[in-house]
């Protein structure tokens, strides 16, 4: 037995370097298929990610592109609604204008006699008090 045992040991130096060699060979074959799908599972989990954040800014650009256009919508709308709101202001006062100087002219036709009169009834058309040198 003890030869057995001496002839064992005799090919363990000899051939345990191979055999170790094979193992290790094995092992790191393994580990590295295992390591590999480690990979490719972060790998598509990067991939889902990025893909899920492109969704995401894609449709944080059409919000985006959504707000600036009901936003132009309003400020288009304001736009119309205040040069009409001018537009119309202009014409009421061209009227006021045409108007009172029609009302002037009446009352100076009317009393052009009588200046007294005329600048009262001019004071009561424009609202503008006269004072007249007698009313001291």
């Amino acid at each position: 037995m003890k030869a057995k045992l001496q002839t064992l040991w005799t090919y363990v130096k000899l051939y345990g370097g191979y055999v170790l060699m094979a193992v290790a060979v094995v092992v790191g074959f393994i580990s590295y298929q295992h390591e590999s799908d480690k990979f490719k599972n972060l790998l598509q989990q990067m991939q889902s990610q990025s893909e899920s954040h492109r969704k995401e800014i894609e449709q944080l650009q059409q919000v985006q592109i959504a707000e600036r256009q009901k936003h132009e919508l309003i400020e288009t709308t304001y736009r119309q609604v205040i040069d009409k709101i001018e537009k119309d202001e202009a014409q009421a006062v061209t009227d006021l204008d045409r108007k009172k100087r029609q009302q002037v002219r009446d009352i100076v036709t009317q009393t052009h006699d009588n200046p007294q009169e005329m600048a009262s009834r001019i004071n009561t058309l424009f609202g503008i008090p006269v004072y007249s040198p007698n009313s001291n």
